[in-house]
């Protein structure tokens, strides 16, 4: 006997018994009714004679007895109504068993479609990021969603990504406007095959094939974000966002390389750069950008594509980008509604007679970040900017003693700031330079060593700060934590994945937090594992870096 033979009765038991259960329930539901229905008129009933009894001192005692006997069962009655309620969620509960019939499934496409346009979209360099989890919805939404052109606006591909895979994405967009996301290494699941390129034999051919694929649709890119080991391959693909795409949509480019391969020039304003096929919609393209992110790439100091940005990333090898302090102050003047700036390996070279001019007033600057940058560079940049809103600052400890950066930070609004700190930096050097600051919200000092100078007396005085202050990665003793708390009124002190000093070997941190509390009662010190600042803004040069 087949299994199919043996399981059709236990299905047709099946039905019959749904069909019974369902007739049963039928039966009660009517008989429910009518009890219903009796017992609403028997309160009518009762409510006329009750009424009728008001101010009629004869029928007083058979009222009172009446609304007393009421009032005892008001309780059970409500006990009943919560039996109803919940048979009644029951019920809804198998109802919505079915996908056709639970109640959200009967809006239209276009009501449930506005549900997934509300997700916020989100991109990590070198994670995973879903808009939605589509296998954990109905076929019915999953079609939906699969069909609706704004899932399909943030693409990653790369070189490895099978070209039929890139042309689906770029159709399922249709006419709207897309971010490309394109990793010259991305890879997924599906390249574990022999070729190391889909339907290509070299890598030359990988990156034509690409281009032909992007070209139709490159009108259409707002965002192109390229990290490339390849100079050449990011060059070509720059260079037709540039020629053909619509300089009324482009807002963001960014382009990253390796730091040990040199840097490129792309779309240079003297014409030593990527050459182009239409420059006048190149020029076009370049001032329409507002967010502008390179790492080992440069444009000329004059180019266009400077003008008028939110939000500019410079970031190259130690010193591989040389700076005359006209040209840095021209590329910032040029930008006045920055609202984030962040430069890394940059060298300003000083010029002989060269006049400091009045500060740049940044109204909308609230990141500001500069590190590896050469000896006297920070200097110059800080003295050409004053911070007129609430700003968040990151930068190392290599220039404090300069004027440029005291003066900064005197006529700037600077509610966090994040040092990078040097093993050659004595303490009270760091907390001098923090001492002569405006009061600050937050600190953060990574990598600092807090030993006191042998036979330092420092003098405390009085302070009515309340600052918050984190150190990351830091090499504390008591001595040098006392001296931090009482000179700069640290009201708030977290000790992020730090240590205790060698010479200090029976001494814990949980030693050292319990007597500094006791010595500064109204100090909260908390010593934890983690670091809770290695992803903010003015410690980090593009999102998804870790420190």
């Amino acid at each position: 006997m087949s299994a199919s033979s043996i399981e059709r009765p236990h299905s047709f038991n099946q039905g019959r018994n749904i069909r019974t259960a369902l007739d049963m329930w039928k039966e009660g539901r009517v008989k429910l009714l009518r009890s219903i229905e009796h017992y609403r008129d028997t309160c009518n009933t009762l409510d006329v004679a009750c009424r009728a009894a008001l101010g009629q001192p004869e029928d007083l005692g058979d009222l009172e007895n009446a609304l007393a006997t009421i009032g005892s069962e008001l309780g059970p009655l409500e006990t009943y109504e919560d039996i109803l309620c919940k048979e009644r969620m029951r019920l809804a509960t198998m109802r919505n068993t079915s996908g056709a019939l639970v109640r959200i499934n009967l809006l239209p496409p276009e009501v449930l479609a506005h549900v997934f346009k509300l997700s916020n979209t989100c991109y990590i360099q070198g994670n995973t990021v879903r808009l939605c989890e589509l296998a954990s919805v109905c076929t019915r939404w999953r079609w939906i969603v699969l069909s609706m052109p704004e899932l399909w606006t943030h693409i990653d591909i790369g070189l490895r990504t099978p070209n039929g895979l890139t042309q689906l994405f770029l159709q399922n967009s249709r006419n709207s406007a897309i971010c490309i996301h394109l990793d010259e290494q991305y890879s997924k699941p599906y390249d574990r095959r022999g070729k190391p390129y889909e339907g290509v034999d070299n890598y030359d051919s990988a990156v034509h094939q690409l281009v032909q694929t992007l070209t139709p649709h490159i009108h259409r890119v707002h965002t192109l974000d390229i990290t490339a080991t390849n100079q050449e391959f990011a060059m070509k693909v720059a260079q037709i966002w540039l020629d053909f795409g619509n300089p009324g949509l482009s807002n963001t480019l960014s382009i990253r390389l390796p730091e040990d391969g040199g840097f490129i020039t792309i779309g240079d304003s003297e014409g030593d750069g990527i050459g182009f096929e239409h420059p006048e919609n190149a020029l076009r393209a370049l001032r329409s950008i507002k967010v502008l992110h390179v790492q080992c790439a440069r444009f000329s100091w004059d180019s266009p594509a400077y003008h008028q940005l939110t939000d500019l990333r410079v970031c190259n090898d130690d010193n591989a980008v040389i700076f005359k302090p006209c040209e840095l102050f021209g590329i910032l003047n040029s930008s006045p509604n920055l609202e984030v700036l962040k430069l890394e390996g940059i060298n300003m070279l000083r010029i002989r007679g060269w006049t400091q001019p009045i500060p740049i007033i940044f109204n909308h600057l609230r990141t500001l970040k500069v590190s590896r940058c050469a000896q006297g560079s920070l200097d110059i940049l800080l003295s050409m900017v004053t911070v007129a809103c609430e700003c968040a600052v990151g930068i190392e400890t290599v220039d404090l003693g300069h004027g440029g950066i005291a003066g900064f930070f005197s006529r700037s609004r600077t509610v966090v700031l994040s040092l990078d700190c040097s093993r050659d930096d004595g303490l009270t050097y760091v907390v001098s330079f923090l001492d002569g600051l405006p009061p600050l919200r937050t600190i953060i000092l990574d990598d600092l060593y807090t030993t006191l100078p042998a036979q330092h007396q420092p003098q405390i005085l009085p302070t009515d700060r309340r600052t918050s202050m984190i150190l990351v990665n830091s090499t504390v003793d008591l001595e040098g934590l006392r001296y931090i708390v009482s000179v700069l009124g640290v009201r708030s002190l977290r000790l992020e994945c730090c240590r205790v000093m060698d010479s200090w070997p029976t001494t814990t941190l949980e030693r050292i937090r319990t007597s500094l509390v006791k010595t500064y009662p109204e100090l909260e010190c908390l010593i934890t594992d983690t670091e809770s600042t290695k992803y903010l803004a003015c410690r980090i040069m593009f999102e998804g870096d870790v420190i």
